[in-house]
């Protein structure tokens, strides 16, 4: 498992840094690179403080968030507590990254 907000750095390192000198916009970008790996991967919830296994949060309870921190927290206009514990497998990262490189060319 890797937490969210690092998946995101590495996707934006290894397929779009290189292209794109974003400066201050970079957090924004990590955001909506968040919720598209939401989009397209399974999504975990953790607890830091404990040695539980990871849960799979349905799709549907992430459904209408916005990220914030580049992806660090997942807010809700419903009033819905945010989330902060999420994470993805790190196999799931690397696929999401050839894919998006090979979409790049």
């Amino acid at each position: 498992m890797v937490p969210l907000a690092l998946a995101v750095q590495v996707i934006w390192a290894k397929v779009y840094e290189r292209r794109h000198n974003v400066g201050q916009a970079k957090e924004q970008l990590l955001n909506s690179l968040a919720g598209m790996l939401l989009a397209m991967v399974t999504v975990y919830e953790y607890t830091p403080d404990s040695e539980a296994a990871p849960r799979i949060v349905p799709a549907k309870q992430l459904s209408g968030g916005m990220f914030r921190g580049g992806g660090k927290e997942l807010r809700f206009l419903d009033g819905r507590p945010p989330r902060r514990n999420l994470a993805v497998a790190a196999d799931e990262v690397t696929i999401v990254i050839e894919k998006l490189q090979q979409d790049a060319l």
